[in-house]
Parts: structure tokens; C-alpha cells; sequence
């Protein structure tokens, strides 16, 4: 049996999957949920998930629009291929900060794909496996 999070355990049929395998499963499992609940579309806030290759693994509605892009095309892509080069060297002590197991927050001036520069407060949630 493998713990996903507090309160959710998942048992693996034989033979299990692999480490990586089974980490993408459990994303794709956690997004759906989410995803059918509703939760994240109905707050206020822009809420995505970047993994460790810097690339978007979930968005919500509201980053939809401030990316200018539905989740499917989002979804995959690179930080680089989305965010200007001015953006990404900002970027760069928060996400040192946040692999490094802390949870950063800021203030910053964001100009985002649909166009608008808008002043954001944010925070990173490192995303802790084990």
C-alpha cells in the first residue's frame, strides 16, 4: 500500500508500476478529482501546477484566461514557451527557494500571454513526494 496524501491511500495490483509511472498516475488521479469537484474553477485565484521539468501539469479556469490558452494547450508546455525572458530570470530565486522545500511567497508586476500586466501577489507550494 502507498500513502498519495493525508487520508488517501492506494493500494498497486501486481506487478507495481513504476516510481515515475506511478507519480504521473497519481497526478493524473489528483487532477481529475479536482477537476470533478469543481474546486479550483470556482475560487478566485489563478492555480496551476509546474512540475520539476518546468512544465504545466494542472491550470484552472482563471489561468486559462490570463495564459490566453484552454488547459489542453497549456497543459505540457514549458514555462519558457509561455512566459517572456524577463519573467523566467524573475522567476528563477523563487523557484530555487521552492525545490529546496520552501514555500515562497511575493509581490511581482506579471505581463501574461492575454496581454495584461497585472501586479499579483503570489505564492509557491513546494510539492513534496516523500
Amino acid at each position: 500500500m502507498s500513502a498519495i496524501m493525508p487520508g488517501i491511500r492506494m493500494r498497486w495490483l501486481s506487478p507495481p508500476p513504476s516510481r515515475e509511472s506511478s507519480k504521473s498516475i497519481i497526478l493524473e488521479i489528483l487532477r481529475a478529482i479536482m477537476s470533478a469537484c469543481g474546486i479550483p474553477d470556482s475560487l478566485p485565484v489563478v492555480i496551476i501546477f509546474v512540475d520539476q521539468q518546468d512544465r504545466y501539469g494542472f491550470a484552472n479556469k482563471l489561468a486559462e484566461i490570463w495564459y490566453a490558452q484552454p488547459n489542453g494547450e497549456l497543459i505540457g508546455k514549458h514555462i519558457h514557451d509561455v512566459h517572456a525572458k524577463e519573467f523566467q530570470v524573475r522567476l528563477i530565486p523563487y523557484q530555487n527557494r521552492v525545490l529546496a522545500g520552501e514555500t515562497v511567497s511575493g509581490q511581482e508586476a506579471i505581463a501574461y500571454p492575454d496581454g495584461v500586466t497585472r501586479d499579483i501577489d503570489l505564492t509557491y507550494v513546494p510539492h513534496l513526494t516523500e
